[in-house]
């Protein structure tokens, strides 16, 4: 879906979306001019929106997310089931 589609599905400003993409929370899939978010942006933003409402800063954020993409390249979190 669009963002503007996407934003409004997850009740958002598109300029908080922009900033999460800015930020590298959110990777959605760019075809031709235009992002198309998934599922899996979708997901990443439920779990944006619930790390913020614990407290959690954007920049603790970005770093618990790269960690967790991170171990899913390497298959590290595969190793630990």
């Amino acid at each position: 879906m669009r963002i503007g589609q996407f934003a409004v599905q997850n009740n958002t400003s598109i300029d908080t979306i922009r900033h999460y993409m800015s930020m590298g929370l959110l990777v959605p899939e760019k075809q031709k001019a235009q992002y198309d978010f998934d599922e899996n942006c979708a997901q990443d933003f439920h779990e944006i929106t619930q790390l913020k409402q614990i407290g959690f800063t954007l920049s603790e954020i970005q770093q618990l997310i790269l960690f967790r993409r991170i171990g899913k390249l390497t298959g590290y979190d595969r190793r630990l089931i």
